[in-house]
């Protein structure tokens, strides 16, 4: 009988390997994206599609189609819970600050979209943040940007509450 080679740790080697350069090329062109809407999102009318169209039908999709997951209803916990999913699937890295049914305190140490702070970054933010807003409505809950780095403060801050009937 002919012994067979085990080359299980060589696998996951390669796994782990192609795991972290997924990762890496993720949040690459997440940044990539980040860039690019900067660049088109600088003027109003741009701004005016992306947080009054383009936010509300990629909001609707995600949603209404359960888009990696996402499922509606249940507590901010619940809420906040489904919103993440999408930011997992991106590789955004995220900080829990304080979480219960009523509400969830989140922080952004970098900017999801690489932007630096400026009026301009702050705009375009304030238009791509829409989207979040938007999936967070039709997930039955609300949410606030306290402030964010694009707007100049050293760190992004957002409540997610749930709306109450």
């Amino acid at each position: 009988m002919c012994q067979v080679e085990n080359r299980r740790e060589e696998l996951i080697s390669r796994l782990k390997q192609f795991e972290d350069e997924h990762n890496f090329w993720v949040k690459r062109t997440r940044l990539a994206l980040g860039r690019l809407i900067l660049r088109i999102g600088g003027n109003p009318v741009s701004r005016f599609i992306i947080r009054n169209f383009t936010t509300r039908v990629l909001a609707w999709l995600v949603v209404r189609y359960g888009a990696l997951g996402i499922e509606k209803g249940g507590d901010a916990m619940d809420i906040t819970y489904n919103w993440q999913k999408l930011a997992m699937f991106l590789q955004i890295p995220v900080h829990i600050e304080e979480a219960s049914s009523e509400r969830v305190i989140m922080v952004h140490k970098e900017c999801t979209m690489g932007f630096e702070p400026s009026a301009r970054a702050d705009k375009v933010c304030q238009a791509t943040m829409n989207m979040d807003k938007r999936i967070i409505r039709r997930l039955g809950g609300r949410l606030k940007v306290l402030h964010t780095i694009a707007g100049g403060a050293g760190e992004c801050r957002y409540i997610i509450e749930r709306v109450q009937d």
